[in-house]
Order: structure tokens, then C-alpha cells, then sequence
């Protein structure tokens, strides 16, 4: 909760766009106990930029209350403390270019709407929550004191509220919402349709040759739309909450995307334990009143109603499930409190909050995780388990109910003796001899038993083989750690936008003994799509796309991005004499043409048929008659890995081609991006340098991350190191918490199975008993267990495997339906099914040793009596 404070802003619900006489009304409501105002005073019309885009400057009012708790991060001097002084926002990758025109100290003049103010500028601010990056254009943030003083009854405000109690935040907005009618936030709101209509517009470079847009009729009737009569942009009221925050506190009425995805994930989890607990319970319950099946036909010849056995069975029911309630509840609290333990150890390497938005946050004071269990989840467990005992339960003796006292009483119901049913296959009685025949014939007779039973293992291999396959499919699709695991070198990345402030970042960081070794490499500005056509196109990569896993597909060609960097130094080097040359002339390039499919096999795959000589055409930019400008790439080189340096690419949805160029390469490609793409605003990017670190200090480095940004051109620190630690931390609590499930439904499934063949061969005790009188020895009656276990295994397994793969291939096949899904290829799972092979086997034959055990300390005479009263 605190992280996400920290990251998102100290507040509980948001409404935008109302009147101050309206605000003033909803200070009033009981619950709220904090209010902060925020007034929009519109966009500078004076331009910042330099030789960059266009920057100008959203200025907006806070009052004291939405300084504190909209958590703005100052980078130097002080908030203002009147409306005549102002913080600027100053974001990494600008603060170079804005260090010239903005300084602390200062006093600059700001137009908005025609109107100029002079302002003095008493702090700079890391980016701020509602800074706008624009494809062409930047708008920062500026804040300035509210002053309430000049505030009408109309004056248009944004607010955030705090309440007295959290979880009455719901009905406090709800009474809000009503009072003023104004609904909740569910999608864009003007200024956002209006800016993202304009990027689609300059996205598109529809201009005339004077340089207006050039809209079609669609488009001009949805600008009119955003705008009023008066040509101003129609603002939007409505409310909209901290979801992360409430959530974070346990209130599941405002659900955020993660909540709704925990709470589908956990609908699934009480279905299939729900699911699977009926049927178990079912079973249970069924041997039970068959085993007791006498001893009803006894009390219904003395007298005894159907209802008062109804209610008779019902008590005890209720006495066997409050004693299993509290007995499942108990255990259930002490493995989440065992759990929370570990995942507070788990914790340890947790360095980074990356549920908050925009840049990385850094925790050093971590908060403890610690169990809590909500009054309302208990109650609904409670009555969740007494629905499935009693569903259980009226299954089970929805057949005794319509059987008479007399079928009661000799139990021939189940038993079935059509001549057809009673055959032997002459296979199994030439395999395993006469008591392999007897062993058939028991099984068949009672269709009733054997199918509860054979149903009751299908369940439960379904049950373990597709959800450990899933599961473990999942793993092989994570990608925790893939990207931030770059060989030898994958501790921290720091981007520079200047060689020479590399040189300068070098000096500081070995003089403060923070590196171990460290590369360079310049970045392109953009990533290219290259046809590859199908004869280039390797037979392993034409199977991806066969099966579905890569789908950007043209006719029977593929799209195939492309990453293109500029190695500097000691790794240039390295790389060169990998291949065996001395230099990279223009339009030569290196390339990689291996992929891993995925982390478990690590299986190595070609991507194309391309040869070291063979020329490729590279797409660089569309003109303004919509030509596209093409390059001409030799190869001189295929590498597998760039090792050390950087591992292969492991994400099969994300494939792409690494692409080594020279200086002078990567600076043309840039220069026809940039002046075709952007219609000729620019000729030539600013450069990006990354540094890459080999060192056991990320921790420091990242602590001191603002003094290490003071050094000319540097911009920005991702600690990988600590990013991958958080990850890693963040794997093992799901690994914990997935794994504590599938042992659960393991145990369940193994339980299940184990109570149903126990209890079926202990209802046969008088047959049983019946064999050994005529003179069946004990290892004969040992044999055709051991044989009637073999049976209902086979019969199991074999409707449990069929029915398990075809669920795997069904999903299998919904996944590669889906565009650029990241797949698994389907594969049949050898080592799960053996485990499921041992395991049904293993139980089964455990049930049966210890049925027949107690059997055989029973009287023969008392067994053929069978007096169960």
C-alpha cells in the first residue's frame, strides 16, 4: 500500500471538472475528511524547445493539500508557497535541453490564452503525474499555489479526497456521484480523444502542400464532436478512484485490472476445488450408506419414516461437516500463515515497486507481508463447504430414497447378472487364469460401483495432468529475467545522450570503485520490419508459423522485426573477431539468426535461410507520395549470441533480428527516418548511448542515482540487477503459492482416490468371506485384488489420458488462435503422465493392501451373516 501511494499519489477517489461551489458541497459529506483542489490554467504559448520539438508547458494550481499528497518528487529548491511562484517539470530525457532555459531562482513570463503572468521559479520536479510526450510535440508540467481567495462559484476545479474511513469510500462517492450526477470514469476523456485523434492524423502525414491537415469527412464530424459550439474542447465530469490503493486495503468493491484478474484466477481455484470436493464427498458418502445399506432396511421394517432417515442422516452430516469445517479452517490459517513467512523471506531481493506507473521506484524501507483473513471470506468458505457437503450429501442418497425396504434389505440392486455383462474376455482369462475371471466378473456385476469409481480417478488425473500442464506451460512462457539477463554484463543499464558524457560517466564511476567492466552501444531510433520471403524463411521458423505461434505474416512470407545497435569499444571489437574481420564498412551488417523457443529445453532454432553475402532490403521510411525508401544491408557476418554481451532473444512472441551496423550506417538510417517520416521537421535525431555494467553495486548505484544524473548528458539508470532480484522474488511467490495449490488438489485427487477403492473393497467383505468358505486360498484372493486394481486403473487411465490431451490440444489450439500469442508447441507430457501412472497405481494398490488387511482380520462367519447392526 505505501508503494503504491508513493507511486500513484496519497488519494482515494478523483473528480475532475467541477464547479467550486460543488466542491464546496462535497467537503461537507460526513465521510470526507481531506479535499485537494487542483485548476487547470492552461498551455504556454511560449516554445522552450531547443533545435528539439516543440516544448511548452501545462500550468496548473494545487493547493497546499494536493502538494502533499500528490507525491511530486523535487529534484531541487522548494515547492511555491503563492501563486507567484512555480516548480518545473524536468524529466531525465529533457532536463539537458531545459537546464538552458529554466533555472531556480529566475523569474520568467508565461502566456496562457493571451494572457502573460510573471512567475518565479523556486523548484524543478522529476517528471510530473500529467506531463504529455507527443510524437512531435512535448508538453511538461508546471505548478504554481492555488490561491481559493480568487475563486468563483463556477470556477472549473479537478479534486482528489481522502476519507475518515477507507472502506466507506464506495458509498461516500456513490452519495457524491448522486448529489451531483456525474458518473464513473470508463474511458477517454476529451482532451485525450482530441490528442490521440492528432497523433493519428500526424502518425498518417496527411498534409497539403501549405501545410494544413487534410481531414476526411469521418474524421472532421469526430474533431466536431469533441469540440463544443464555441469551438473549446467539452470537458468531461466524472469520478474515478485509486484502484491499486483500495484494492491494496482489501476493498474488492473498485476493482483495477489485477484485481479482476486475481479474482478470475481465484473463481477458478474455488471452482475446480469445489468441483472436485463434491465428488469426493460424494463418493464418500455413497460407500458409506451402502456399506450401512442393512442397517436402514432394518430401522425402515421397525418403522422408520424416509423423512426422519432423512433428517436422521442429515444430523449426522452436519456433525461430521462442522467438525471438518473447523478441523480444514485451522489447517488452512496455518499454512497461509506458513506461507506468508516464506513470502516475506521471498522478499528480501524485492528492490523495486513495478506495479507503480511511469519510472521504476526504489524501496528501501520494505513493508511486511502478513496473513489477514477477511470476516466476509471466512463466512463465505463456511458457506461454500456446507453447500457441497449437503449437495454431496443428496446425491448420495437420492438412490437409497427410491429403493423399498425389502430391496434394501437384500442390497441386489447394484448387482447385475445379464450373461452378456458377466462374459470374461478370453484375453483376460488366458493372462491371469481363473482368478482374473472372478476378478472381471466382480467389476462388472456392480456397474454402479465401478463406474463411481472408474469416474472418480478420471477426475483426478484430468485434474493433475491439465493443471500441472498448464502451470508448467506458463513458466515456459514466463518472462521473468529473460531481457534483463545479458550475459556477463547484466547489472545496470545507464543511457547517455552524448559520447562524451559516457567518458565523463566511465571517469566517475571507477574512480568511486562502482564497475567491474562495462560495453557500449548505440541505440537506432527505431526498429525496422524487413519481408522475408519464403525461400529465406528457415524450415523450423515455417513450422512456428504453420502452428500459430508467429503470426505477422505476409501472404507466405513473414514480418520480421529488426533491432539494429552500433557497438562501441572493447565488445565492437570482440564481435569483429568473432566473425573474423577487422571492420564493418557501410552497409555491411552483422546479424543474428538463432532464437531459444523457450526457457525450459532452451531448444535453439535458425530464423532464416541467409547466408554470410547475401544482400537483404531493410524498409526505412514512407515519403510524402507514400514511396517507400529502402536500404540495401550486406551480410558479413552471423553470430548465434552476441556473448557476453547479450544472450539470445527467448521470446517466441516477440522474435526479432539483431542487426550490427557501423556508425556511419545507423546515423544515415536514422537521418531518413527522421526527414521523411516527420515530413522534414528533422534531419538528424539527437544520439542515444547505453552503458552497459558489469558490477556488484547496483544497490549504490541506483542510492545514488541522482548524483550520478548530475554528470553532463547522462539520462536515465535502470539497475537490471535489481530489476531482475525484484522479478525473481516475485517468481518464487508465485511458484509458492501455485505449488502449495497443485500439492492441494494432488493430495485431494490422491485422497479421492484412495477413499473410494478402500471403501468399495471393504463393502465386499461377505463375498470376500463367501470365497475363502469354498476353498479359495488367501494368495488366490491377493491376486485377484491385485488384478481388480490393475482393472480399474487401466479402465481410468485410459478414458483419463484421452480425455486429459484432448482438453491440452483444445487449449493448444485456442492459444495460436490468438494474434502474436507467445505458444508452447503442443507436445504430448511424458513425464507427467508417468508421475500420474505411478501415483494412481501406487494409491490404488495402497487402498487395496490396507482394505485387505482389516478384511482378514474379520470372522468368516460373522462376514457371511453380515449383521452391520
Amino acid at each position: 500500500m505505501i508503494n503504491i501511494e508513493r507511486a500513484n499519489g496519497n488519494w482515494e477517489a478523483k473528480f475532475n471538472n467541477l464547479t467550486y461551489q460543488e466542491v464546496i458541497e462535497i467537503s461537507k459529506e460526513s465521510n470526507v475528511k481531506e479535499v485537494s483542489l487542483y485548476k487547470n490554467l492552461g498551455i504556454t504559448e511560449e516554445n522552450f524547445s531547443d533545435e528539439e520539438f516543440p516544448i511548452k508547458f501545462n500550468i496548473k494550481a494545487y493547493d497546499k493539500n494536493a502538494l502533499k499528497n500528490d507525491n511530486i518528487h523535487l529534484i531541487e529548491g522548494r515547492f511555491p508557497e503563492n501563486d507567484n511562484e512555480i516548480i518545473v517539470s524536468m524529466p531525465e530525457y529533457m532536463r539537458d535541453t531545459l537546464s538552458k532555459k529554466v533555472k531556480v531562482g529566475e523569474t520568467i513570463t508565461l502566456t496562457t490564452s493571451g494572457k502573460p503572468k510573471k512567475y518565479k521559479i523556486v523548484g524543478k520536479a522529476d517528471r510530473l503525474s500529467f506531463d504529455f510526450t507527443g510524437f512531435s510535440r512535448y508538453e511538461l508540467g508546471m505548478i504554481t499555489l492555488l490561491d481559493e481567495e480568487d475563486l468563483l462559484e463556477n470556477s472549473l476545479l479537478d479534486i482528489t479526497i481522502l476519507t475518515n474511513n477507507i472502506y466507506k469510500i464506495t458509498e461516500t462517492v456513490s452519495n457524491i456521484a448522486n448529489l451531483l450526477n456525474i458518473d464513473e470514469y470508463t474511458g477517454k476523456t476529451s482532451e485525450e480523444k482530441l490528442s490521440d485523434f492528432f497523433l493519428n492524423i500526424i502518425g498518417d502525414a496527411r498534409f497539403d502542400e501549405t501545410g494544413e491537415i487534410q481531414f476526411s469527412t469521418n474524421e472532421r464530424e469526430i474533431f466536431e464532436n469533441i469540440l463544443n459550439d464555441n469551438g473549446e474542447i467539452q470537458l468531461n465530469t466524472f469520478y474515478s478512484y485509486n484502484k491499486q490503493l483500495l484494492n491494496y486495503e482489501g476493498i474488492i468493491d473498485v476493482q483495477s485490472d489485477f484485481s479482476i484478474m486475481m479474482a478470475e484466477a481465484l473463481g477458478v481455484v474455488i471452482f475446480v476445488i469445489a468441483f472436485v470436493a463434491t465428488i469426493m464427498l460424494y463418493t464418500s458418502f455413497k460407500m458409506t450408506y451402502n456399506e450401512r445399506i442393512k442397517e436402514f432396511g432394518l430401522l425402515n421394517s421397525i418403522g422408520m419414516s424416509k423423512k426422519q432417515r432423512h433428517e436422521m442422516i442429515k444430523k449426522e452430516t452436519q456433525i461430521l461437516g462442522i467438525i471438518g469445517m473447523l478441523t480444514g479452517i485451522a489447517i488452512g490459517l496455518f499454512i497461509s500463515l506458513i506461507l506468508s513467512h516464506i513470502i516475506n523471506i521471498a522478499l528480501q531481493s524485492y528492490h523495486y515497486d513495478i506495479l507503480s506507473y511511469g519510472t521504476l521506484e526504489l524501496i528501501v524501507d520494505r513493508p511486511n507481508f502478513y496473513m489477514k483473513v477477511p470476516a466476509l471470506l471466512l463466512v463465505l468458505s463456511i458457506i461454500i463447504l456446507y453447500l457441497i457437503i449437503l449437495l454431496s450429501n443428496t446425491f448420495a442418497i437420492r438412490k437409497l430414497n427410491k429403493q423399498s425396504t425389502i430391496e434394501i434389505i437384500k442390497n441386489t440392486t447394484n448387482t447385475k447378472i445379464k450373461k452378456k455383462i458377466l462374459r470374461t474376455p478370453r484375453i483376460v482369462a488366458k493372462i491371469f487364469g481363473e482368478e482374473g475371471s472372478i476378478a472381471y466378473k466382480n467389476i462388472r456385476r456392480d456397474k454402479s460401483r465401478h463406474k463411481t469409481i472408474v469416474v472418480s480417478i478420471v477426475i483426478s488425473i484430468i485434474l493433475f495432468l491439465c493443471v500441472s500442464e498448464l502451470i508448467t506451460d506458463y513458466f515456459k512462457k514466463s518472462l521473468y529475467g529473460q531481457y534483463y539477463q545479458i550475459g556477463d554484463f547484466k547489472d545496470c543499464e545507464i543511457t547517455v545522450s552524448n559520447y562524451e558524457g559516457v567518458h565523463k560517466l566511465i571517469e566517475y564511476l571507477e574512480n568511486n570503485k562502482l564497475i567491474n567492466d562495462y560495453f557500449v552501444y548505440e541505440k537506432g531510433i527505431t526498429n525496422y520490419n524487413i519481408i522475408l520471403e519464403k525461400n529465406d524463411i528457415s524450415k523450423d521458423m515455417s513450422e512456428l508459423v504453420k502452428n500459430g505461434v508467429y503470426t505477422r505474416c505476409a501472404n507466405e512470407n513473414i514480418i520480421m522485426p529488426t533491432n539494429t545497435q552500433c557497438f562501441k569499444d572493447k565488445a565492437y571489437t570482440d564481435i569483429l573477431n568473432k566473425i573474423g574481420i577487422s571492420d564493418l564498412k557501410k552497409d555491411e551488417v552483422i546479424i543474428t539468426n538463432s532464437i531459444v523457443l523457450n526457457n525450459i529445453n532452451k531448444k535453439k532454432i535458425n530464423i532464416t535461410n541467409l547466408n554470410v553475402g547475401d544482400t537483404y532490403t531493410l524498409p526505412i521510411a514512407q515519403n510524402r507520395d507514400g514511396k517507400t525508401i529502402e536500404k540495401n544491408l550486406k551480410i558479413v557476418g552471423i553470430l548465434d549470441d552476441f556473448e557476453p554481451y547479450i544472450n539470445l532473444n527467448s521470446n517466441t512472441s516477440n522474435i526479432y533480428m539483431m542487426q550490427i551496423v557501423n556508425e556511419e550506417t545507423l546515423k544515415e538510417l536514422n537521418k531518413i527516418y527522421y526527414k521523411n517520416e516527420l515530413n522534414g521537421i528533422l534531419e538528424e535525431s539527437s544520439r542515444e548511448y547505453s552503458v552497459i555494467l558489469n558490477t556488484d553495486k547496483a544497490l549504490e548505484i541506483e542510492l545514488n542515482s541522482e548524483e550520478i544524473k548530475k554528470i553532463p548528458y547522462v539520462q536515465g539508470i535502470i539497475s537490471l540487477d535489481l530489476y531482475y532480484q525484484t522479478e525473481k522474488s516475485q517468481k518464487i511467490i508465485v511458484e509458492v503459492l501455485i505449488y502449495t495449490f497443485m500439492a492441494l488438489l494432488t493430495a485431494i485427487a490422491t485422497l479421492n482416490i484412495y477413499n473410494i477403492v478402500y471403501f468399495s473393497t471393504l463393502l465386499r467383505k461377505k463375498e470376500f468371506a463367501e470365497l475363502k468358505s469354498i476353498g479359495m486360498s488367501n494368495r488366490q484372493i491377493n491376486k485377484m485384488f491385485i488384478l481388480q486394481g490393475i482393472l480399474y486403473a487401466i479402465d481410468s487411465i485410459i478414458w483419463g489420458l484421452s480425455i486429459s490431451i484432448g482438453i491440452l490440444y483444445i487449449n493448444y489450439i485456442i492459444q495460436t488462435s490468438k494474434v502474436q500469442a507467445m505458444v508452447i508447441l503442443f507436445h504430448i507430457p511424458w513425464l507427467s503422465i508417468l508421475i500420474c501412472l505411478i501415483v494412481v497405481y501406487a494409491t490404488i494398490f495402497m487402498a487395496i493392501r490396507n482394505a485387505r488387511k482389516k478384511i482378514k482380520e474379520s470372522n468368516i462367519i460373522d462376514e457371511i451373516k453380515n449383521d452391520n447392526i
